[in-house]
C-alpha cells in the first residue's frame, strides 16, 4: 500500500519505542474467529520459513547448529 504525503515525517522517534509483545498478536487477531486465526497463524509461519530459507544464505553451519538448539 502506498501512502502519500506532502510533508515528511520522522519514523526514528516511533520505530525506536516500539517493542515487539505477544499481547500484539492478540490485538491483531483479536476480530478474527478461531479457524480463520489458526488459518492465519499457518500462512505467516509458512512465510517466515521461507524467508529464513532465503537469509540462510548469511548463516553459518556453526550457527544454524546453535539457533537449532536453541529451539527445542
Amino acid at each position: 500500500m502506498i501512502h502519500s504525503s506532502t510533508s515528511q515525517s520522522s519514523t526514528q522517534a516511533t520505530a525506536a519505542s516500539v517493542k515487539a509483545k505477544g499481547e500484539h498478536w492478540f490485538d491483531l487477531t483479536a476480530t478474527l474467529s478461531r479457524d480463520s486465526r489458526e488459518e492465519f497463524g499457518n500462512w505467516l509461519t509458512s512465510e517466515l520459513e521461507i524467508i529464513e530459507l532465503e537469509l540462510s544464505r548469511f548463516s553459518t553451519a556453526l550457527s544454524n547448529q546453535q539457533i537449532k538448539s536453541q529451539r527445542k
